[in-house]
């Protein structure tokens, strides 16, 4: 068997820290029991209970050795445009855990999917200092676990079911600040900007394209282009799509421009009329 690269050492010695910081409540070894529940292939299947104490003697992070590891960090540059899926992706679980709403951190397109390129993979013990761990704790709690019993999701009425949705709208209104929160603590460790949203382009631009994904950065080879050659243009980047903050997107937007959107949708569904 050829052995890893220390680029696949490294990955493997962070991944392994990580199990330990959680007590094993992360542990990547955990693929068979994945795979037995068929999240894997989308075929999902209740595994026996034979079959569940096996796989249990095949999940134990404590049993992978890194041999000839000497803490050694050979990384090449981050080559994911401005560190988006790495750097964002950590900011979208830290403000989950925190707010208590789920977050979909995206990447688009063919070619930024499609990619393989080599990252600058964060450092557990940086990112152990901005968890919320009483929010950790609050969330186990508030799991279901048959010793300690609760019934969810019984029949409502209309009046009591919109209470309910309407109860939830304060975690919803917190999130932007929350993201905002771990944006600035993702800028102190990085060197990074971070904003819900970002401009880029000359100050006094009279147009400027509001977007969001791999998009930006052709973008801004146009824009240094164009303001290159005489023109005045900018580019807002949208950090946090979902909840929308529209005053903070009007502060971000030049007082002498004029916008335009930048939409492209291939939902079927969505073009119906």
């Amino acid at each position: 068997m050829e052995a890893p690269d220390s680029a696949v050492l490294a990955l493997l010695h962070d991944a392994l820290s990580l199990c330990e910081a959680t007590g094993g409540a992360l542990d990547i070894t955990a693929y068979p029991a994945v795979k037995a529940w068929g999240f894997t292939q989308e075929e999902h299947r209740v595994p026996s209970d034979s079959e569940l104490a096996e796989l249990a003697k095949k999940i134990d992070y404590t049993a992978v050795a890194l041999s000839d590891w000497d803490g050694e960090r050979h990384r090449g540059g981050a080559a994911l445009p401005q560190g988006m899926e790495m750097d964002l992706g950590a900011v979208a679980h830290l403000a989950a855990i925190e707010g208590r709403v789920p977050f979909v951190n995206f990447f688009d397109g063919f070619r930024t999917s499609h990619e393989i390129q080599k990252i600058a993979i964060w450092d557990y013990e940086d990112l152990a200092g901005m968890v919320d761990w009483k929010a950790i704790g609050d969330f186990r709690a508030r799991a279901l676990n048959p010793e300690r019993p609760v019934m969810r999701g019984s029949h409502e009425n209309g009046d009591i079911f919109f209470q309910h949705r309407e109860a939830c709208n304060k975690y919803y209104d917190a999130i932007p600040g929350i993201v905002e929160e771990y944006m600035g603590k993702v800028n102190a460790k990085l060197g990074t900007n971070y904003q819900l949203f970002n401009y880029y382009g000359v100050p006094d631009a009279d147009r400027v394209i509001i977007a969001m994904g791999s998009i930006c950065d052709v973008a801004e080879e146009v824009i240094d282009y164009l303001n290159a050659h005489g023109e005045k243009v900018g580019l807002v980047k949208v950090r946090l799509y979902r909840p929308f903050r529209a005053d903070k997107l009007i502060a971000t937007i030049p007082a002498t421009a004029t916008t335009q959107l930048a939409k492209r949708i291939s939902s079927t569904l969505a073009n119906r009329r």
